[in-house]
């Protein structure tokens, strides 16, 4: 998984361009979290997983970020949350990042 990150750390820092890498967490939501073998460390090993790479690097134009789970089919569209569904649900997740 580094390697695919290299690439594109790469060019940034051959350009000298802002990047932003995200946590590979789309589908880490609660419930899917938990319902594998997997804890909530996951998204910790995540983050620092990303401070890791980022560390090696001279730029100060690596940004980290953490790419929330979604619920349902995200394409499809069929499951939309209210405003403070919304909030509930991604509460779990966001509280870890």
């Amino acid at each position: 998984m580094l390697f695919k990150f290299k690439i594109y750390i790469d060019v940034e820092v051959k350009f000298d361009i802002p990047i932003m890498i995200s946590t590979p967490s789309r589908r880490a939501n609660r419930d899917r979290v938990l319902a594998s073998c997997y804890d909530e460390n996951i998204i910790l090993d995540n983050v620092r997983f990303l401070k890791e790479i980022k560390s090696k690097y001279p730029s100060q134009k690596i940004f980290i970020g953490g790419l929330m789970g979604c619920v349902g089919d995200a394409y499809k569209g069929e499951t939309i949350f209210d405003e403070r569904s919304s909030e509930e649900f991604h509460l779990w997740q966001t509280n870890l990042f």
